[in-house]
């Protein structure tokens, strides 16, 4: 770090009262041991950031060890720019980025070098160390939690619940995903604050939307919970891409097209896959170069590869004609607000944040859970009260279901607990379209595995009547030892794929339920 050095020194040598005092306030590195807020200075300056005046963006990482002569002072902790963008807004951006890895050690989140960890996907939000572009300039919930910058609600039984502005009044709820560690955020943005919304550069994003005041919701993966147990490194890949974006606009398989609008890559958004398809904002995986697989880079996003088979939002087709949306940026319809309802019935369901595992080429099973969530009342002031439900397993719309899915277990043994299709609705289980392995899988001779559907013991699916269940040609539903299926009269079951119960009598057909076979078969363990 000469460099660095030569810059210390020119500053010693040109301003000889220069005051280092001003930026030694507190002792360094507590490493999560204790809080170093009200700490005394240590010789060590707290933070510089030395950004070298050549056009780009390079980090060269931390700021090295450098002495300032003629003083006691030293200069251990901060960050190095080799170059730096030429106007403010760019540099205050990738400054507190950088920041954020010297405050807590915080992994690369939210798109933040395309660094997709131990994920299939890379999601793209907001927060300290998010990328460019991002719908609010702001530390997310889970930063400044982390950080002790807020008064977080923790929700571990149903009920209603309310929910506070959350950059003026510090306010953020989080709430446990049943059989998992993840848990779902919630934040609360009525743009009350100058940061509290989109900051445009001045460049070719100048006509990009406002985002809408409302609530957002993402899910923080396992180990990214834990500040109990510090476990946080910008290397550790299992804590990198650990928070997965949901996007009142729900999820959609995407088909990435030929056309590009401008330079931006154009996507056209087709059926909605509430668990296993994607929103605005992700990058959309695809086959971009068309060589019959999908890269999955694994990196933790510290030069350590590039990504590849992935683009963000900025360019949709929507009824013919390419559109410029601006869609990872954040827009109108990116808020959940009255009467919207997430879980099983609602636009997304509230699930966990899969792992993907490299050398089975699969993703783990997304959590089919109880947890729903409507957004029941707003006040003056813009709260919102929410009514927050652990057992909610009613599905009262129609819904489409892909990808691995598993159905929690049921802690209670003396019942089966059903997911329940009340009249006039369908529950399809079938194919995804959306990308989620690396290699064309034999069966569907697409990147995509067929859908699996477990329903784990005391639990069970009920088709009430005027309901559907369809199972398609590329998907299974297995049934565990002591689930059930409980066709009801005037219900229909119509099988393409395949059905396995452990036992017979897991298969309950009421006088006037229908089972038609459509090519499908139905088997039994026993």
């Amino acid at each position: 770090m000469q460099m660095n050095q030569a810059a210390i020194d020119w500053i010693v040598e040109n301003d000889p009262d220069f005051d280092w005092s001003k930026y030694d306030n507190r002792t360094n590195y507590p490493s999560f041991k204790h809080d170093n807020s009200t700490s005394e200075p240590d010789g060590i300056l707290d933070n510089v950031i030395i950004n070298h005046r050549q056009p780009g963006s390079n980090g060269f990482g931390n700021v090295g060890n450098l002495e300032v002569a003629g003083t006691d002072y030293t200069i251990r902790s901060g960050h190095t720019a080799a170059s730096c963008y030429a106007d403010a807004k760019h540099n205050w951006i990738y400054d507190t980025h950088e920041f954020a890895h010297n405050l807590f050690q915080c992994p690369h989140q939210m798109g933040a070098n395309h660094s997709d960890g131990t994920r299939f996907y890379v999601q793209k939000g907001w927060g300290m160390m998010a990328a460019w572009h991002a719908p609010f300039y702001t530390a997310n919930a889970w930063e400044a939690w982390w950080l002790g910058w807020l008064d977080l609600q923790e929700i571990n039984q149903s009920g209603r619940y309310r929910i506070k502005d959350y950059l003026t009044k510090r306010d953020a709820i989080r709430i446990p995903i049943p059989n998992s560690k993840d848990y779902l955020w919630i934040e609360n943005h009525q743009k009350k604050h100058f940061w509290d919304d989109k900051q445009f550069y001045g460049d070719s994003l100048k006509d990009e939307p406002q985002v809408e005041k409302g609530i957002y919701m993402y899910v923080v993966s396992g180990e990214a919970n834990q500040r109990e147990n510090p476990k946080l490194s910008p290397f550790k890949k299992s804590v990198v891409n650990a928070i997965r974006m949901y996007n009142a606009e729900g999820n959609f398989d995407y088909k990435c097209t030929e056309e590009k609008e401008s330079y931006w890559q154009v996507f056209k958004k087709g059926k909605s896959n509430p668990f296993a398809g994607q929103n605005d904002f992700q990058f959309i995986k695809a086959d971009m170069n068309k060589d019959e697989k999908i890269c999955v880079s694994f990196m933790h996003g510290n030069n350590d590869g590039k990504s590849c088979d992935q683009a963000d939002i900025f360019a949709e087709k929507i009824q013919g004609k390419n559109v410029l949306t601006y869609g990872n940026t954040g827009d109108q319809n990116d808020a959940l607000n009255i009467g919207d309802e997430v879980g099983l019935s609602g636009i997304f369901p509230v699930s966990n944040y899969p792992q993907y595992d490299r050398s089975r080429d699969s993703l783990a099973p997304y959590l089919v859970t109880g947890v729903s969530i409507k957004i029941a009342r707003k006040y003056d002031d813009g709260s919102y009260d929410l009514n927050i439900n652990f057992d909610d397993w009613d599905l009262r719309k129609s819904q489409r279901w892909c990808g691995t899915l598993q159905k929690i277990p049921n802690e209670d043994t003396s019942k089966i607990q059903y997911v329940n299709l009340l009249p006039n609705t369908e529950l399809n289980v079938e194919l995804s379209g959306t990308p989620n392995r690396q290699k064309v899988h034999p069966n569907t001779q697409k990147c995509i595995t067929p859908t699996q559907l477990t329903v784990s013991s005391y639990r069970g699916i009920k088709v009430q009547n005027k309901a559907k269940l369809f199972v398609d040609k590329h998907s299974t539903i297995v049934f565990q030892k002591n689930s059930q299926l409980k066709v009801k009269r005037g219900g229909k079951l119509v099988v393409e794929g395949k059905l396995i119960f452990h036992d017979k009598e897991d298969l309950q057909v009421r006088g006037g339920g229908k089972v038609k076979l459509k090519g499908g078969r139905i088997e039994y363990i026993n």
